[in-house]
Parts: structure tokens; C-alpha cells; sequence
């Protein structure tokens, strides 16, 4: 949608991003700084879960820095071209959102544009990195839909936050996997009559029984 991801030299796209992962791992150094001066040391389990609690904040500030380099023409965008109407569109403001993540949150401002024709607001940088329209992001959903369908959604949203160290809420458990089951309606899960014929087809032998197609 709009402008195209201009590619910047490679060396150069490299440097930079090196540069802001180095910064966040310096800051997550700084914050481990006190256990190499604890006595007695800290345990592996204790070391394990400081840095379980301090790697979110660095793997987001990596994830960050990832797409600031990876799509810059997105990330500055300044006009494109109304998908609806053709009209160009100059930017009309950048928008903030906090994205949640296996990585960790982070804020992600976005330029926003909107066309007073068609009355429709747009984020192309939404658009090129799928973005969930929620707080929580499309890893995060698919892991708490995967807990939420083999145990209750207050379990799952504890063991969710146990592991990951996210915590979600057993309503974002319930509304999310709810919101699977709606999207899966009889038209995309029961095949259409051509497919259903082509599979009996291929699974009937002659004299064989022609197989059943059962609907839950």
C-alpha cells in the first residue's frame, strides 16, 4: 500500500541495527550489573529468572530496532496513494501503539493517513507487518488459543504468564479463542461438493463402502 520499501545498502542497514542491539544489550548489562556484586553469588535459578525478567526488555528493543531498519520508507512515510479512490494522500500524523509480543512490548509510532473522500483512515506500516488490531500480537494469540483449548481460560492465561512471563488475562484467553471458533465457519471448514466428490473418488475401491463425511 503507497510507497514502496526502498532498500537501503546492506553494510550500511547492518551497522545501524548492530549499533541499537548494542545499546539494548548495554542496557540489559546495566541491569544486571548487582549480581556480580552479590555475596554470596546468585544461584543458576535466580540468575535464570533475572534474566528472564530483564531479556524482554532487550529483545523488544531488538524487535524495534529490527523494523525501524528493515522498513524505513514505511516508518517515515510522508504520501501515498488512496487504495479506495487513487487520491494521494499526505501524512496527517504519526500514531503510537504498543505492541505486545513474545519479545516483549514496545511502543511503535506509525504514520497515519486518512482520505476525507472516502471518509477512511489508513497505516500502511500496519498493513506490511500484519499487525493484530489488539495489544497482544498474532504469536501471542496463537500460543494463549493453544493453552485455551486443552484447559480453562483462567489455567491457561497462569500457565500462558508462567512460561512467557506475558501476562494476557483469562478474558483475552476466552475472547481470543472464542474469536477463532467464530472465523471458523461451515463454509471454510466442510468442503464444497466438488471437493467432497473428488475426495469420495479417490478414496472409494471398487466394491468398497463409499466413506462418510460427518459434520460435528
Amino acid at each position: 500500500m503507497g510507497a514502496a520499501c526502498k532498500v537501503l545498502p546492506f553494510r550500511d542497514t547492518v551497522a545501524e541495527f548492530r549499533a541499537m542491539a548494542h545499546k539494548a544489550l548495554d542496557d540489559l548489562i546495566d541491569n544486571l550489573e548487582a549480581s556480580f556484586q552479590e555475596q554470596p553469588a546468585p544461584t543458576l535459578m535466580e540468575l535464570s529468572e533475572r534474566l528472564q525478567e530483564n531479556r524482554a526488555g532487550f529483545l523488544a528493543a531488538t524487535m524495534k530496532a529490527t523494523i525501524e531498519r528493515l522498513f524505513p520508507d514505511y516508518v517515515d512515510q510522508v504520501s501515498m496513494e488512496c487504495p479506495v479512490c487513487s487520491k494521494m494522500l499526505q501524512r496527517k500524523r504519526f500514531e503510537s501503539k504498543q505492541i505486545s509480543t513474545l519479545q516483549g512490548k514496545f511502543v511503535l509510532r506509525r504514520p497515519y493517513f486518512y482520505c476525507n473522500r472516502c471518509k477512511c483512515g489508513f497505516s500502511p506500516l500496519d498493513e506490511i507487518l500484519q499487525l493484530a488490531e489488539e495489544l497482544h500480537q498474532h504469536d501471542i494469540q496463537k500460543r494463549i488459543t493453544d493453552l485455551a483449548a486443552r484447559m480453562p481460560y483462567e489455567e491457561a492465561a497462569h500457565v500462558f504468564q508462567e512460561l512467557t512471563g506475558i501476562a494476557v488475562g483469562n478474558h483475552f484467553a476466552h475472547d481470543t479463542l472464542n474469536a477463532v471458533a467464530q472465523s471458523a465457519t461451515a463454509e471454510r471448514v466442510i468442503p464444497n461438493a466438488e471437493e467432497i466428490s473428488r475426495r469420495i473418488e479417490e478414496a472409494t475401491t471398487p466394491g468398497a463402502e463409499l466413506p462418510i463425511l460427518a459434520v460435528g
